[in-house]
Formats: structure tokens, C-alpha cells, sequence
């Protein structure tokens, strides 16, 4: 059988508490209801006492209005309450389910909140990230210019664009760039919250892509276009301060013969081994670069004493014999070197200078003259 329902009242407490308050109010008043109506007749009574009958159904009234009224109050909190918790739950499931890192610190930089992603790129527990600082994660690099800019946010309340490093729990630098606002409450800064995206992925390929654009991608040096756009400028100094300069032209002999009878794989070394020959061997302010398939260019930035030019060439002739005798590879390397110098009291332009070292470098191949002019 169905199971009887509860009673109205029951299931609705406001309304018990009206009934409750009508039955009370009606018993206190019944001593004087019997009084007035032993006395005189009904009609009478009604009559004569009718403020007083008024009087209670105006307070019967007044009681059950007052009773709706705070049930409606009630009801209407219960459904804020629950809103706001469903709004929390969904606002918080949307923030664990994010990508981006997020993160809620204290004014003295102490963790307040993180989001899963958060965790798991940095790579910290709950327990670690209790003990933590902004500043033990941010890479040391980065420290003083994100201080200031904290302190800046914290100070004057303000949102700002950031774009820093992190340092990973297992040492890893994660580039990141976002947003962070500061939450303000009577003017006293409550907390700081940033929202960051990592960028390690895109900065490494825009580093590799700049690379590729300036630098030789078997050798690392410059390419040939970076190369002439260097020597331009600093033609163009020697000219205003008339010091003279110097460029040295270096090719890789048989390089032919050793892609033909040993392939590319080992010429591609033979190119390799002569970049890191030239870095050693040459100043770190000397442009270096490779400007042809197996052709280089050395310009000195400041044009050597006699005795200087014959010690850079006794140090390039030592470096390979060392790097022949060490490498262990089935051929020996051997290269070709001209010299040629630039005096601005008679300019020429970057291409004239390079010939006039590669006729230079193509005389001490052939024997008939010295490596320098």
C-alpha cells in the first residue's frame, strides 16, 4: 500500500510555527471570550466587542504574513547558498581543468592556491608547496626584476603583464608569460593572483629559427649574408677612425675528394672540425664565418704588429697539426690560408676585400706566393 503522506505543516516548518502561533494566540484569549460571551448574548457580545475581534484578526493576520515572509527569506537563502556553492564548485573545476598554470600567493609571497597543471609542470607536492615562496621558484635570474614588479603590483593594486622564467623542482627553467592582479580589500592588499602559459616550447623554436637565420647550420658560424652585413659595418668604423684591418681566407683542400671517395658524412666532419679549429684558434672579437661550400672568412678587427700576424699563424698551424694528430680520422685535414688588408685611405667594398684574400690563398696553393698580401 502507498505510504500517507506527511501533513502540510509538517513538511514545511514556517507554516508549523504560524499554525502554532494562531493556536496559542487563540488559547490565551479563550478566559476572555467566555467571560464576554457568559454575560451578554451572542449578537451583543459580537456587536459590542468587535474592536477586539477585529483587533485579533488583524494580529492573526500580522503573524501569518510575518511567517510567510521569513519562510520566503529562508527559501531564497537556501538557494543563494546553494547557487554560490555550485557556482565555487564549477569555478574551481574550471580552473583544475585548465592548461595554463594558476597560481594565488600571500603578500609575503607564501602559496595560497595552485591548479593541477601547476603541479604537475613544476613538478611539487601539496606538502612541498605549503613550505614554498614565489621567489624559490622563479630562477635566480629572473629574482630581482620579478621582486619589483611584485612589490609594484602589491603596492599600488594594479594587474600587469609578466613574463619570467620558473625553475622546476628537478632544476628545469620553463619560460612562462601571463598575467597577475592583485585582490584588494579596504584598500589592503590581500593576495596576488597570476595566470601564466608556458612558452619553453615556442621560445626554443624561435631561438632555432633566429639561429638557422643567422648562424651556419652544419658549422654554427655566421652564414655568408650575416657575414658581409658584419665586415659592412665594421668597414664602415675603420673608415671614420682610418685603423686598418685585416681578413684572413681559408679553404678546405680536396674537399672534393673526400665527399667523392669517403662521402658527405665525413666532409660534413672535415667542415665542422675546421669551425672549431678557426673558434680556437681566433679572438672572440674577430668575425668568423663560412661563406661558401667549403670556403671561410676570418676578419681581424684590429689589424695585427708583424710579430702579432706571425704568432696568429704559428698558433693556427699548431692547433691543426694538434687536431690531425688527435681527431683519428682516416685522412688528414689540410687547409688553405690568404691574407689580405684593409686600408681605408684606399676603401673598397667587403666583396673586393674577400677576393683579394682568396687570390691571395689560391697563390699559396699553387706556390707562387706568400699567404698574405
Amino acid at each position: 500500500m502507498p505510504k500517507p503522506s506527511q501533513p502540510v505543516f509538517l513538511k514545511s516548518p514556517s507554516l508549523a510555527i504560524c499554525i502554532i502561533a494562531i493556536i496559542t494566540y487563540w488559547l490565551v484569549d479563550a478566559g476572555i471570550d467566555v467571560l464576554i460571551f457568559s454575560q451578554d448574548s451572542y449578537l451583543d457580545a459580537l456587536f459590542s466587542h468587535r474592536h477586539e475581534i477585529i483587533m485579533r484578526g488583524t494580529m492573526v493576520t500580522l503573524i501569518i504574513t510575518f511567517c510567510a515572509y521569513i519562510r520566503f527569506i529562508t527559501n531564497k537563502f537556501k538557494q543563494m547558498d546553494e547557487f554560490l556553492r555550485k557556482s565555487e564548485r564549477q569555478y574551481r573545476d574550471l580552473v583544475e581543468s585548465a592548461s595554463d598554470l594558476v597560481q594565488s600567493v600571500r603578500p609575503d609571497g607564501s602559496y595560497i592556491y595552485v591548479n593541477r597543471a601547476w603541479k604537475e609542470t613544476l613538478g611539487y607536492t601539496d606538502q612541498e608547496i605549503a613550505q614554498l615562496n614565489i621567489f624559490q621558484v622563479i630562477d635566480p635570474s629572473e629574482q630581482e626584476h620579478c621582486l619589483q614588479l611584485f612589490e609594484q603590483i602589491m603596492s599600488i593594486g594594479q594587474s600587469s603583464t609578466v613574463e619570467t622564467i620558473f625553475k622546476a623542482k628537478d632544476g628545469r627553467q620553463i619560460a612562462v608569460e601571463g598575467n597577475v592582479t592583485c585582490k584588494v580589500c579596504n584598500g589592503i592588499p590581500m593576495s596576488c593572483m597570476g595566470i601564466f602559459r608556458d612558452v619553453s616550447k615556442r621560445k626554443r623554436r624561435a631561438a632555432r629559427l633566429h639561429s638557422q637565420t643567422v648562424n651556419d647550420e652544419l658549422t654554427s658560424l655566421h652564414n655568408q649574408h650575416v657575414y658581409r652585413s658584419l665586415v659592412d659595418k665594421q668597414l664602415a668604423i675603420a673608415n671614420r677612425s682610418g685603423k686598418e684591418l685585416a681578413l684572413l681566407y681559408l679553404d678546405v683542400d680536396d674537399m672534393k675528394s673526400i665527399n667523392e671517395t669517403l662521402g658527405h658524412s665525413l666532409g660534413d666532419l672535415a667542415l665542422a672540425d675546421t669551425a672549431n679549429l678557426l673558434q680556437k684558434t681566433f679572438r672572440q672579437s674577430d668575425i668568423i664565418g663560412r661563406i661558401g661550400g667549403d670556403e671561410f672568412a676570418i676578419l681581424l678587427t684590429e689589424r695585427p704588429e708583424q710579430s702579432g700576424e706571425e704568432i696568429i699563424l704559428q698558433r693556427f698551424k699548431e692547433n691543426l697539426a694538434k687536431l690531425n694528430q688527435e681527431s683519428g680520422r682516416i685522412f688528414e685535414l689540410k687547409l688553405s690560408l690568404g691574407l689580405a688588408y684593409y686600408d681605408p685611405m684606399e676603401p673598397c667594398t667587403t666583396d673586393a676585400l674577400i677576393t683579394k684574400a682568396g687570390s691571395m690563398m689560391y697563390q699559396v696553393r699553387n706556390g707562387k706566393g706568400r699567404a698574405k698580401n
